[in-house]
C-alpha cells in the first residue's frame, strides 16, 4: 500500500510529466505504431505512476542529497516530499531545472546549425525519463564527413575539444563554459555506437530504423525504443558498470511503454556479439525488480521469454543498494564473450586502443593530474561552507573530493617532539591564535606531517581517476599560525618545496563579519594575521574572494575560475 505522502507525490507527477513532455514529444513514422503507443501510454500511465511511488517508498529512507546526486533523481521530487525530508534539496531541484532548460535551449540551437550545414546526426541516449538532469548530449554522426562538419560547427560556437578519441575511442568530447549562466555545456560526438573501441550496434541500421522526435519544436531523428534499450544496456554493462536508480526506472519505462520485440532484442544483441551479456543483464534487472517487490515484474517477464534459449549464465549481484555496481566477474565475462564473437579487425582495434591509451605515459600522467583547489583564510571566512558548495556544483561534471587540513598535529609529531626533548604542545598551541614564530625543527616536523597527509589523502586518493580535490585549509595556514608570513627565508623555503595547489583562494571578509561568525580572536590578533596573509600573496599567488557577499555569488566567482583551469589542464 502507498503512504499518504507517496499518493500526494503521485498526484503531482503528471505535472512533472507535462514539463518534461514539453521538451520531448514523440512522433512516429509508422502511424499504426503511433496509435498503439498512445493507446498503451493512456492505459498504463496510472500503473506507471504507482510504480514510481512504490520505488520511492523502497528508497525513501535513503534519500539525502548524496543519494539524489549519485542516482540522478532530483526531478522526481516536489514540495511535499521535500518538506518530509530535507528542504535543502529544493536548491538542487531548482538548479537542475534551470540547467536543463539552458542545455535544451543550447542543444536545440545546435541542431538548427547542424541541419543548416546538411549534417546527418542522430542524438541517442535521450532523456525520455521525467527524472533526469541532462549534463551532456550524445550525438551519433552518420559518416566521417558529417563528423568533420559537426566539429567545425562546435568550434565556431565556442566549444573546445576536451577529449579526443585517443582518450576514449569512438567519440570526441567538446566542452564550453557559459560564464553568464555559470554552466558547463558538453557535446559527445560519436563515430559509432560502442565503448572501448568495440561496436555494439550497427549505426547504419540504427539510422534506418530511427523514429522522429521533436525537441523544442524541432524535428530530429532518435533511435527506436528497441535500439534505445540496447544502447542503454550496453552503456551500463561495458562503460559505466553500475545501475543508478534513474537508469533502473528509465529502463523499466522503456520496457513498459516501448512495445518491445524480445526476439529483435535477442537477435540483434547476438548478431553484434553480446547476446549472452545482454541476457545476463536482463537477469540482473529481473533480480533487482524482484528484490524491490516492484510489481508488475516486467523485467522478469522479459527474462522468461529470453531464457528459453537455454544459455548458461554466470553473474553475481554484489548488493541491492543503488547505485548498484555490476560485479567484476560479470564485466570480465561480458568483455570476454564480446571479444570472442568479434572478428580479427575488431580485436585488433580493441587491443590497439588499449595499448595506445595505456602506453602513452605522458597522456596517462596528464589525464591523472589532479586539480587541487585550496581554500585558505581566517576561521569564519566561510571555507567549510564554500568547500561543500563547490563539491556539489563541480560534482555534477567531475569527480570531486574534499579534504580538511586540521590544526591538531598527529600523534607521530607529538611523540617525536617529546623524544627529542621539546616541550609537549600546550593546549593553547592548538587554538587559532596569534603566536610567536616556532623554531625550525618544530616547523620541519609540521611540514613532514602535512606533506605525508598530502600524499596519502590528496595525491594517492583516487589516483587513477582525473579528479578535483578541494582542501579546507592548506599548509600555508599553519605557516601563518606559527608566525611566518612568506617573506622570510625559512617560510619561503618550505613554501617552495611543498606541493603547490592548482588554484589557491584566500577567502576574506571584513573584521566585523568574521567576528560575528566566529568570535575567537581579538581585533589586534586578526589584524596581525591579516597582514601575514597579505604578505603571503607574493609567495603563493592566491586569488582573494570576498565572502561578505552571498554564498552563491562568491561560489560562482570561484567556479568560473576553476572551469577555465579544468579546460586548460585536462584538454587531451
Amino acid at each position: 500500500m502507498l503512504s499518504g505522502d507517496s499518493k500526494k507525490l503521485i498526484d503531482s507527477l503528471e505535472e512533472t510529466n507535462k514539463w518534461w513532455n514539453s521538451k520531448f514529444e514523440l512522433k512516429f513514422k509508422d502511424k499504426e505504431m503511433e496509435t498503439n503507443m498512445h493507446k498503451n501510454n493512456k492505459l498504463n500511465f496510472e500503473e506507471y505512476t504507482k510504480h514510481l511511488g512504490l520505488i520511492i517508498e523502497c528508497v525513501e529512507k535513503n534519500c539525502d542529497k548524496d543519494f539524489i546526486l549519485k542516482n540522478n533523481i532530483s526531478l522526481i521530487y516536489n514540495d511535499i516530499f521535500i518538506k518530509k525530508n530535507n528542504e535543502g534539496i529544493q536548491h538542487i531541484i531548482d538548479e537542475d531545472k534551470r540547467k536543463n532548460n539552458l542545455r535544451f535551449q543550447e542543444f536545440s540551437q545546435l541542431i538548427d546549425k547542424f541541419n543548416a550545414a546538411g549534417i546527418k546526426i542522430l542524438p541517442f541516449k535521450p532523456p525520455y525519463s521525467v527524472l533526469k538532469l541532462v549534463n551532456n548530449f550524445d550525438v551519433l554522426c552518420y559518416d566521417s564527413n558529417g563528423l568533420k562538419k559537426a566539429e567545425e560547427v562546435l568550434i565556431k560556437e565556442g566549444y573546445e575539444l576536451f577529449f579526443s578519441d585517443k582518450y576514449e575511442a569512438l567519440k570526441r568530447m567538446y566542452i564550453k563554459y557559459d560564464e553568464i549562466n555559470n554552466i558547463m555545456l558538453k557535446i559527445h560526438l560519436h563515430t559509432d555506437i560502442g565503448w572501448d573501441d568495440l561496436v555494439f550496434l550497427d549505426k547504419r541500421e540504427v539510422f534506418d530504423n530511427s523514429i522522429i522526435i521533436t525537441l523544442n519544436g524541432r524535428s530530429i531523428l532518435s533511435p527506436n525504443k528497441n535500439d534505445e534499450l540496447l544502447i542503454n544496456c550496453s552503456h551500463i554493462l561495458f562503460e559505466n558498470f553500475k545501475i543508478t536508480l534513474h537508469e533502473y526506472i528509465l529502463l523499466k519505462k522503456l520496457v513498459w511503454f516501448g512495445d518491445l520485440n524480445i526476439e529483435y532484442l535477442f537477435n540483434l544483441s547476438m548478431k553484434n556479439g553480446w547476446g549472452v551479456p545482454f541476457i545476463q543483464f536482463a537477469t540482473i534487472l529481473s533480480k533487482i525488480e524482484e528484490n524491490l517487490g516492484d510489481e508488475p515484474y516486467i523485467f522478469k517477464e522479459m527474462y522468461n521469454k529470453i531464457k528459453k534459449k537455454n544459455i548458461a549464465l554466470k553473474y553475481t549481484i554484489p548488493n541491492y543498494k543503488f547505485p548498484i555496481k555490476i560485479s567484476r566477474g560479470t564485466i570480465q565475462e561480458g568483455f570476454k564473450y564480446k571479444l570472442k564473437h568479434s572478428d580479427i579487425s575488431a580485436k585488433k582495434k580493441y587491443y590497439s586502443y588499449k595499448f595506445r591509451r595505456y602506453g602513452d605515459i605522458f597522456g596517462i600522467l596528464k589525464r591523472r593530474q589532479k586539480i587541487v583547489i585550496s581554500l585558505i583564510g581566517f576561521d569564519g571566512s566561510g571555507k567549510s561552507r564554500h568547500a561543500k558548495l563547490l563539491r556539489e556544483t563541480l560534482g555534477e561534471d567531475f569527480i570531486v573530493d574534499n579534504y580538511y587540513y586540521g590544526w591538531e598535529p598527529s600523534i607521530i609529531v607529538k611523540t617525536v617532539k617529546k623524544i627529542i626533548g621539546f616541550i609537549k604542545l600546550k593546549k593553547s598551541e592548538n587554538k587559532k591564535v596569534d603566536k610567536p614564530k616556532s623554531n625550525f625543527l618544530t616547523l620541519f616536523l609540521i611540514y613532514i606531517e602535512y606533506l605525508s597527509r598530502y600524499f596519502l589523502y590528496i595525491f594517492l586518493n583516487n589516483r587513477f581517476k582525473p579528479n578535483i580535490v578541494i582542501t579546507d585549509r592548506y599548509f600555508y595556514d599553519i605557516l601563518i599560525q606559527n608566525g611566518y608570513c612568506g617573506r622570510d627565508i625559512l617560510s619561503k623555503l618550505f613554501i617552495k618545496i611543498f606541493p603547490r595547489p592548482t588554484i589557491t583562494f584566500l577567502l576574506d571578509a571584513d573584521t566585523n563579519t568574521i567576528r560575528n561568525r566566529k568570535d575567537e580572536l581579538t581585533i589586534d590578533e586578526m589584524l596581525s594575521l591579516r597582514n601575514r596573509y597579505d604578505c603571503l600573496s607574493d609567495s603563493v599567488g592566491y586569488i582573494r574572494i570576498d565572502t561578505n557577499k552571498s554564498l552563491n555569488i562568491a561560489s560562482t566567482n570561484m567556479v568560473k575560475i576553476i572551469f577555465k583551469e579544468i579546460i586548460k589542464k585536462y584538454k587531451v
